[in-house]
């Protein structure tokens, strides 16, 4: 398959599948990211914007071809919402053990318990 933009799909859900399919074809690059993310998500008031900076890091050293990820690659989308989505459930762990609020949501849990 052809490295090419997404951008060009005119049917919404022509788009949606094609973004599913290549969200299973870079399943190693999820798992990675997800877990750089958790990882930023671990240490209190890192935050989403460190884990995407991280993971895109990481994703452009480990690419077979980098010059693609600033001409609309579809990984660029895989790795920014994968970092920032793991790193929210990462959060949970400062927050349960010491009571720091690991991101955002938790100060609202603290205040429910």
């Amino acid at each position: 398959m052809k490295r090419s933009s997404i951008a060009k799909e005119e049917s919404p859900t022509g788009g949606s599948m094609q973004g599913i399919y290549e969200t299973f074809r870079n399943w190693w690059l999820v798992v990675k990211l997800g877990t750089i993310g958790a990882v930023c998500g671990m240490i209190p008031s890192l935050g989403g914007i460190a884990a995407e900076w991280f993971g895109c890091g990481q994703a452009v050293q480990s690419s077979k071809d980098p010059s693609m990820f600033d001409k609309g690659d579809v990984r660029v989308v895989i790795v920014h919402e994968t970092a920032t989505a793991g790193q929210k459930p990462g959060g949970i762990l400062p927050t349960v053990a010491f009571g720091i609020p690991g991101n955002a949501p938790w100060p609202f849990f603290l205040g429910l318990s």
